[in-house]
């Protein structure tokens, strides 16, 4: 039942809610700005102080809110933007960090909130995010094994496993590909999983169960995968 409609900038993007729950933003890839809603009991929606926030990045499609609800960056074309949360959820930009490639789609944190991978052409982009200032910084790219562009990455609840989503031109074929990540954020890739249908954008369950759809071929199914880190 539709409950709310509010206006936010142009081009809305991408929806990520405060882990409290009282409040969630808003990309708007046309005007360049994050807008900030809080959310009323009956669903229907209010506005931050301060919203829509300005972005230095340009050409921003994702949007992150660090676990501990204290940060929030945007992904843009050629640079990552860090903003600080106020207590009334106000943003305050903390500065950008330089990128080399244009993110994908989704992304997220680790569990504990240490580092941001978010997925661009050829790999996965990864950020280390500090604790204590929220400021990010950009580790070297890692790409997956052959040519096939990455659609979507999923952090298990753990955050010790990373699948990445590769589309490959062609019907049923395409594939996932998995990395274990160490301490320090690094990735090493493992095997791939070469599918018999065309992937979609998939999620880790909380039991650790990754799902994800067949996309293309109208047989109206998802895929359950257990995900094992050995």
């Amino acid at each position: 039942t539709l409950v709310s409609t509010p206006a936010v900038g142009s081009g809305p993007t991408m929806v990520r809610v405060h882990p409290t729950r009282a409040h969630f933003y808003v990309t708007n890839f046309n005007s360049n700005t994050v807008s900030g809603l809080t959310i009323n009991p009956d669903g229907t929606t209010g506005v931050l102080p301060g919203s829509p926030f300005a972005m230095t990045v340009t050409g921003a499609r994702n949007v992150h809110v660090h676990p501990s609800g204290n940060f929030l960056d945007v992904a843009g074309q050629t640079s990552l933007e860090s903003f600080s949360i106020g207590a009334d959820g106000s943003l305050t930009s903390l500065g950008t960090t330089a990128t080399t490639v244009a993110p994908r789609n989704e992304g997220g944190f680790t569990s504990d909130g240490a580092f941001l991978h978010i997925p661009v052409v050829s790999g996965v982009q990864s950020f280390s995010i500090d604790a204590m200032t929220g400021l990010a910084t950009a580790t070297p790219l890692t790409t997956t094994p052959g040519a096939a562009p990455v659609n979507d990455l999923a952090v298990s609840p753990d955050g010790s496993i990373l699948l990445v989503n590769c589309q490959i031109a062609g019907a049923n074929n395409d594939q996932i590909v998995p990395f274990t990540v160490a301490a320090d954020g690094t990735l090493t890739a493992q095997a791939v999983n070469n599918l018999a249908f065309d992937v979609g954008l998939g999620d880790f369950a909380s039991n650790g169960v990754y799902y994800v759809g067949d996309v293309v071929d109208g047989n109206n199914r998802l895929f359950g995968f257990t995900v094992s880190n050995v």
